[in-house]
């Protein structure tokens, strides 16, 4: 049976990838196995392209690191071949951690194997003698040098650069929007993008996705944004990709993601390194911080609809305002509805029954697919009627049912701020955590799995803090602003209504998108029940439990004798709840002959009943009251 052989390839910088040195590192090896019949491993992805060596981080996070943990789990056999260029492949790290790796890598009964011309060796627990050792350590003290010698002078470019960022670019690569002066010696905007950005911005604000944005702007005949003026792109397929032919969603994205919009550098030493903090007004600002943050919330409002069930096409003119939103109450659990269908959670969703139906309905989509177990709740809500009464509803609550008191949002900014403090607080213990372990790998003469495993958990936890981090930035910003408008979103929302009439086909789906989205941003759900509350046998047993088995007797003869229908007949009426964001909702009961005129309307939270009105809106008829 033929010993098994491993190769591995790694270089340092990414245009590496473009050069010799991968197919010369694989040639080798491959030469090698071919002369010594060994049987060249091609299963382990031994590869650390563009992975430095300097700080270990190729044992860290690399594939050398996977590779030593299969040694160590018997995964890899003893006597298997590591199959390298040169020992500067296997770490740059100091001569001792340099030598700690290479003796534990022999204490695993692996054989190490240089395969360059100058330094041809095959490296062996037991049958290393003193020319070995020192050719080793040599050769690792040479490597180290280079990259210190290396990492200072870039270190000290790179400081120079930074303290003189406010009057000298640091790099000649610049956003798009944005172009370097001839001299380079000053970043200015190019106005003709710039608005481009902000058209982009705005269409966000008004609801539009990535690819309704896309669509448009090729509608406009507005050219992707390529390369900047003044700077000439590396012919790298990574940097051809920065002229694109046409728009992308992940372009999008990012342009509506990027904080250089608000003026912000982050500059990283190269691509592969964490930015190395933040220099504000490095760039022109060219939008406003109350817009950026109201666009990642919006943003974040409609990615957590996407994923629901229910949110789909929008259509020629938003037919749906309540797609994603929008749930059968009796698929819920403990619901208003008194009647508990087989459903979970169940969207409404928007039925067109052809153009010779002119009329459009909300319906569960369990049964609009078919299912069954909900044969007491099988109704249609006419769609008009249910938009009309919800906006009427809407038009009539005070703004604060919307974006919470001005002192509950006062309390939320604190307990955001709260948040940021601990988690800021955090990181700083983190990053002294991180620099202990690398203190104390020195320690040790063969670096302990527990101490690679703690630092790759440090890091993995530092970078979902500065994820978390962002969020809360954004959150704080959006209450912030929430804060000092408390009135805003629902004086937005009533314009949009009473601006809704006869409008032409781009201007109405322009519209109803900014309401569709400003209704996600302030809803969390809305519970439909299309047949109001349905007496049944799960009615029986809730009186049951509540009032004894002789009370629920008494009501079971009547369902069955037809008496509640009779009581019931003409009170039990279509009604929704509205649950708000700010954690209040809103139990709404329609007239059905006139929509706009609202029966019942109840303000609730979370403690129970906090207000009760009865005949909201057009129409004098009043209906009956109920206290719940």
């Amino acid at each position: 049976m033929s010993i098994k052989a491993y190769s591995y390839v790694r270089f340092s910088r990414p245009e590496q990838m473009h050069g010799d040195s991968l197919r010369r590192q694989t040639e080798l090896a491959e030469e090698y196995c071919k002369e010594n019949d060994l049987d060249l491993d091609t299963t382990l992805k031994m590869q650390d392209k563009g992975v430095p060596a300097f700080r270990g981080q190729n044992v860290l996070k690399g594939a050398l690191g996977a590779f030593l943990k299969k040694v160590e789990v018997g995964e890899v056999e003893k006597g298997s071949y590591l199959l390298i260029e040169s020992l500067d492949r296997l770490s740059r790290q100091d001569i001792e951690d340099s030598l700690r790796l290479f003796l534990n890598i022999l204490d695993q009964e692996i054989i190490i194997v240089t395969l360059s011309q100058e330094d041809s060796r095959k490296y062996e627990k037991g049958k290393l003698d003193v020319t070995d050792f020192i050719i080793t350590i040599v050769i690792m003290g040479r490597a180290h040098g280079e990259s210190a010698r290396k990492s200072e002078n870039v270190g000290k470019a790179w400081a120079n650069k930074r303290s003189n960022a406010q009057t000298k670019p640091l790099t000649k690569w610049v956003p798009a929007w944005l172009e370097l002066s001839g001299d380079r010696t000053t970043i200015r905007e190019n106005h003709e993008r710039v608005e481009v950005v902000k058209k982009i911005f705005q269409w966000c604000l008004q609801g539009l996705g990535t690819t309704l944005i896309i669509k448009r702007l090729e509608e406009e005949g507005i050219e992707p944004l390529g390369a900047p003026k003044n700077i000439k792109l590396r012919q790298s397929t990574e940097s051809r990709n920065r002229q694109p032919g046409k728009w992308h969603s992940s372009r999008i994205a990012r342009i509506l993601h990027d904080r250089a919009v608000l003026g912000e550098y982050q500059p990283r030493k190269n691509i592969k390194e964490q930015p190395d903090g933040v220099i504000l007004g490095y760039y022109p600002q060219i939008i406003d911080e109350e817009t950026y943050y109201r666009v990642q919330q919006a943003r974040k409002s409609r990615n957590v609809r996407v994923s629901k069930k229910g949110a789909g096409r929008k259509g020629k003119t938003v037919s749906n305002l309540f797609s994603g939103i929008a749930v059968c109450g009796y698929s819920l659990n403990d619901n208003r509805g008194l009647h508990r269908c087989a459903g979970n959670s169940e969207p409404m969703v928007y039925i067109n029954k052809g153009n010779k139906n002119l009329i459009r309905y909300l319906q569960c989509s369990r049964l609009k697919n078919g299912n069954t177990g909900c044969d007491l709740c099988r109704k249609l809500w006419r769609y008009d009627y249910f938009e009309t009464a919800f906006l009427t509803h809407v038009k009539e609550i005070d703004a604060s049912v919307l974006t919470g008191s001005a002192d509950d949002l006062k309390k939320a900014i604190e307990n955001i701020k709260k948040k940021i403090a601990a988690l800021e607080e955090k990181q700083t213990f983190i990053s002294l955590e991180i620099k202990k372990l690398s203190e104390a790998k020195s320690q040790y003469e063969r670096i302990p799995k527990f101490l690679i495993e703690d630092g790759i958990q440090l890091e993995e936890d530092q970078e979902e803090n500065k994820r978390i981090l962002e969020r809360l930035q954004g959150e704080l910003k959006t209450k912030e602003y929430e804060y000092k408008n408390t009135s805003f979103k629902k004086d937005e929302i009533v314009s949009l209504i009473e601006t809704m009439g006869d409008l032409e086909e781009q201007q109405l789906f322009d519209l109803r998108l900014q309401l569709a989205q400003l209704l996600q941003q302030v809803i969390d759900r809305i519970e439909v029940y299309v047949k109001g509350e349905i007496i049944c046998e799960q009615f029986v047993e809730k009186v049951r439990q509540a009032r004894g088995k002789k009370a629920a007797d008494i009501v079971a003869d009547s369902i069955r004798d037809g008496e509640i229908e009779k009581v019931f007949q003409g009170h039990v009426s279509q009604f929704f709840i509205v649950k708000y964001k700010s954690g209040e909702q809103r139990y709404v009961m329609p007239d059905l002959r006139n929509p706009a005129r609202i029966i019942i309307t109840e303000l609730s939270d979370e403690e129970g009943l906090i207000e009760m009105d009865t005949s909201i809106g057009k129409g004098n008829r009043n209906g009956p009251k109920r206290n719940r």
